[in-house]
């Protein structure tokens, strides 16, 4: 498993998005497997593994794949780092999740035999 920190901070610096008031990072696991098994591994691996310390105030986030690079490292590149052809070759790879995303929300939305 992946171990390298994409971002850590203080737990309310984050915003949450979860159903009904519940931040998202508290059911990471669930989300990122239904997207592993519904979409395939390349679109859970889209979401950052997030990790809380044991006071519950920070939060880690860590990258979900292994590196292929022979060094073990990643190429990690800021946003505002990014060249414009790396930042549109981006923003094609998150529409592409995000229509994959809202197909599979529409998908499960009208299954009857989901409770809410």
């Amino acid at each position: 498993m992946a171990n390298t920190l994409l971002r850590s901070g203080d737990i309310k610096d984050f915003k949450m998005l979860g159903h009904d008031g519940k931040a998202a990072y508290l059911v990471a696991a669930q989300i990122r497997e239904t997207f592993r098994v519904k979409l395939g591994k390349q679109f859970a691996d889209y979401l950052a593994i997030p990790q809380r310390n044991d006071q519950g105030n920070i939060i880690d986030w860590y990258i979900p794949f292994d590196s292929n690079q022979p060094d073990g490292q990643y190429d990690i590149v800021p946003w505002t780092s990014a060249s414009e052809s790396e930042q549109e070759s981006a923003l094609k790879l998150l529409k592409e999740f995000e229509r994959k995303v809202v197909a599979l929300g529409e998908q499960l939305a009208s299954n009857s035999n989901i409770k809410d």
